[in-house]
């Protein structure tokens, strides 16, 4: 059997239910002719006579009958199907799932995906907060924001979505025992563990102006 064209299908379907070509033709907006030949086109492709046709009526054939039968209800599936799709083109459905690190997710993506939900209700997100880099396709994820500039994976895409300012603090710090400093940091070379004498810092920083060395790193999503 070749290839059925769905519009000459839906002709067909058409001509049965309004038993004639003329209805057929005003309720769709088209020349009668142009049904007969969409009907006539569906015989050809499926070898078979589907129609009675006189000058009064048109009725289908056992054939014919058969074949509305099992074509009529996919045909409504169809126009049920196209219409649930279609809906409003400005407003976007379905599931978004987002992976991102725990340190950027937990201060920026709370209150992004916040605003986003608030902005489109009918979008279902979703967001995994881990430090691993997950596989987007394999795990079904959307996107993923990395602090990073370059990719592991050169089938995905990047864009850059802002930048992030990290920087490190450090501070002048009291031996535990003898409460002398043990020096002013100058910069991140000059600071190591023994500045502090391997204690931790709520025992080690009694008091200090802090320090700090800025570093950038851009923020990306991976899609």
């Amino acid at each position: 059997m070749a290839v059925l064209d769905l519009n000459d299908v839906a002709a067909f379907v058409r001509v049965v239910e309004r038993a004639g070509f003329a209805k057929a033709a005003r309720e769709l907006g088209v020349p009668t002719s142009t049904l007969s030949r969409a009907v006539a086109r569906l015989e050809a492709a499926t070898a078979t006579q589907l129609v009675h046709r006189n000058t009064r009526n048109v009725t289908p054939t056992s054939e014919g009958q058969a074949f509305y039968s099992e074509i009529a209800p996919a045909m409504l599936a169809l126009q049920h199907a196209a219409r649930a799709v279609e809906g409003n083109p400005r407003e976007p459905r379905g599931r978004l799932r987002i992976s991102a690190p725990n340190d950027i997710g937990s201060t920026f993506v709370a209150a992004l995906v916040t605003a986003f939900s608030e902005r489109y209700p009918h979008v279902d997100v979703s967001v995994e907060l881990s430090m691993r880099q997950v596989n987007l396709v394999q795990e079904g994820f959307d996107l993923a924001l990395r602090a990073s500039d370059k990719l592991s994976d050169s089938s995905l895409v990047a864009r850059k979505a802002g930048e992030l300012e990290a920087a490190l603090y450090a501070a002048c710090c009291s031996g535990p025992t003898t409460g002398r400093p043990y020096g002013r940091c100058t910069g991140p070379r000059a600071w190591s563990s023994a500045a502090c004498g391997g204690a931790s810092a709520a025992t080690t920083i009694r008091s200090c102006a802090a320090r700090r060395w800025p570093a950038r790193a851009s923020l990306c999503y991976r899609t």
